[in-house]
């Protein structure tokens, strides 16, 4: 038997389609009430499940590295023009999905306080995406400033 640990996607992925996240969870939840599995937390919110064997030989992942849990940490280039990770892709086209609503409520605001956007160009598809990327560049730096903030806040 393998020593290896497991996500409770990745396990569910091995199961098949008709199991749900929510299922492998209970089950997982279960054995690991009877002793048959453990699992180790990670920063990041990610537990990984392995058999609880005996003499603890189970339990080799728990000092190895954290498996990638973000599809686009395994996405390249070369697998985005052959559409080889569908996850990876998935992530990237709801990402597009969001940006482009906050890029249509940002347009519609500066249209009524009556600003032009930062960047013009001469092709449509060049200016919007300098615009993109302008809308990208604060949003960063506003994450940054809203976890200074909350770190703060913590910390008093």
């Amino acid at each position: 038997m393998s020593n290896r640990s497991f996500s409770v996607p990745e396990l569910r992925d091995r199961i098949g389609p008709d199991a749900s996240e929510a299922t492998v969870r209970e089950r997982l939840a279960e054995l690991r009430d009877r002793g048959v599995v453990a699992d180790e937390t990670y920063p990041s919110a990610t537990t990984l499940y392995y058999v609880d064997f005996p003499d603890g030989t189970g339990r080799s992942a728990a000092t190895g590295p954290l498996p990638s849990v973000n599809p686009l940490d395994r996405l390249s280039a070369r697998d985005v023009l052959l559409l080889r990770n569908p996850e990876g892709i998935r992530t990237i086209v709801l990402a597009g999905y969001q940006l482009s609503l906050v890029c249509f409520v940002l347009g519609l605001a500066l249209s009524v306080v009556g600003l032009a956007a930062p960047f013009h160009g001469g092709h449509s598809l060049w200016t919007a995406a300098w615009n993109l990327l302008a809308v990208c560049v604060a949003l960063r730096f506003a994450e940054l400033a809203a976890t200074r903030v909350r770190e703060r806040r913590g910390r008093s």
